[in-house]
């Protein structure tokens, strides 16, 4: 289906304001008769010129909007995109279009030469925090958010984001006819490959987050077959320890096979650095950047894998 995100201008606010007053009344519980004020709302920030509002169309269907505005890092000297809201109607969620929502912001961000990317979200909004992680947000649990509300219905509060400081993930090793299956993915540096997986969420066996994550990157089912290896990823260690230092990843490796043929790879909601998925010849696993390099090495060369491999990257 067509998808475009088209920002907001007066002869949008009708549509406008009929997903904001969802939006608020969803994520803030507000009385549906506060829609009538969030034409006025949109008004004034048309006028104000102060934040930008962006709006999602999945072909003839609204679908969703995020509001930005800027803000400057005196540290760094550049400017920095503060996300303010960004909403998703329920029937068009796990199709993307937050990830693309996310995407357009980077890309706002990197064309201005921002600092960063900045938003907050509630810490008990799951679904929200792992869209916000697939995209690359990091959590600062030793911060603050400290408001000072100005209207006489909302009331003065601090809120502390919460991150464990140790997170678990899945991932598959799918090989067939001495080639893998991988993620393709893009970021400033051109493409680098990742096994296909991700982080295992409450209440969840490892081997169902990976089948989950695996229809959200490749599309497919896969059946969960041993262990292969135990992997950590302490992010200060890396070649990425920027953007990394804080986070502290343990990944379990798993063996899988593709269930039943696939025509298509198409996850239903991928990385936002995400490109493709490729099976790639062990032949090519040294020529291209690939992550862990030190499980494509083995892979490569055929070589026996002990179970635990450690901070590898």
């Amino acid at each position: 289906m067509p998808f475009e995100i088209i920002p907001l201008n007066k002869d949008l606010l009708e549509p406008a304001a009929r997903l904001l007053a969802r939006y608020m009344k969803s994520s803030y519980g507000q009385d549906e008769e506060l829609a009538s004020k969030c034409e006025k709302s949109l008004l004034n920030l048309l006028d104000d010129g102060v934040a930008q509002f962006y709006m999602a169309k999945l072909d003839q269907d609204w679908a969703g909007f995020v509001v930005v505005y800027w803000g400057y890092s005196t540290t760094s000297g550049k400017p920095i995109l503060r996300v303010q809201d960004i909403y998703v109607e329920p029937e068009f969620r796990n199709r993307g279009i937050g990830t693309r929502l996310l995407e357009c912001c980077e890309k706002a961000a990197r064309a201005k030469g921002a600092h960063s990317i900045r938003l907050e979200t509630n810490a008990n909004n799951k679904q929200a925090r792992r869209l916000y992680e697939k995209a690359g947000f990091v959590e600062f649990p030793q911060r603050l958010v400290c408001m000072k509300f100005l209207n006489a219905w909302m009331t003065t509060q601090k809120r502390v984001r919460k991150l464990k400081p140790i997170r678990n993930s899945a991932r598959a090793v799918i090989v067939e006819n001495n080639r893998v299956l991988l993620t393709k993915n893009k970021d400033d540096q051109g493409y680098f490959y990742l096994f296909p997986g991700g982080g295992q969420e409450k209440g969840e066996e490892l081997k169902d987050a990976l089948i989950r994550e695996c229809m959200e990157e490749i599309g497919c089912k896969v059946v969960v077959a041993d262990l292969v290896c135990v992997r950590e990823y302490i992010g200060k260690n890396h070649e990425f320890a920027e953007w990394d230092y804080d986070i502290h990843q343990v990944e379990f490796y798993f063996e899988c096979r593709i269930d039943g043929e696939v025509q298509e790879f198409k996850g239903s909601n991928p990385d936002s650095y995400q490109v493709d998925v490729e099976w790639v010849e062990y032949d090519r696993l040294n020529e291209i950047r690939v992550y862990p390099k030190t499980l494509a090495g083995m892979i490569r060369n055929n070589r026996a894998r002990p179970i635990y491999i450690g901070d590898a990257n």
